[in-house]
């Protein structure tokens, strides 16, 4: 598979969760872990440098330029739960595809609110 085929990745949050989701992504020959998103800098770019990957390590505040890379289609948000919500909605709305640890809102209402009406939005 050429490295312009495959699916770029972003994870946010590489706490437990994350390391099992990142290692998991690198190990796949169709995917590209493009970018780590986590508040502690240096334990992302120790993963990055102990698996020999390209991918780049940001902050949340830089979430933003995170999403607007074209090059990545996907997110894996493995973030503390209270962060689900508002992580998985703005990478919906950057029109990526989403894979979240659950709970993915502290409340029913809250997935009501927030993703019914970004699903009409992206499928509609």
């Amino acid at each position: 598979m050429s490295q312009q085929s495959r699916i770029g990745f972003v994870v946010f949050g590489l706490g437990r969760s994350g390391h099992i989701h990142a290692t998991n992504l690198i190990r796949n020959p169709q995917v590209e872990l493009k970018w780590i998103v986590d508040v502690d800098e240096a334990k992302a770019k120790d993963f990055v440098t102990e698996n020999f990957l390209d991918a780049k390590v940001v902050t949340p505040l830089d979430m933003e330029k995170v999403l607007r890379d074209p090059s990545v289609s996907a997110a894996v948000v493995s973030t503390p739960t209270h962060l689900h919500e508002e992580t998985v909605v703005h990478c919906l709305q950057a029109g990526k595809a989403v894979f979240c640890e659950k709970p993915v809102a502290d409340s029913m209402a809250a997935v009501g609110e927030n993703y019914l009406v970004t699903f009409d939005f992206h499928l509609g």
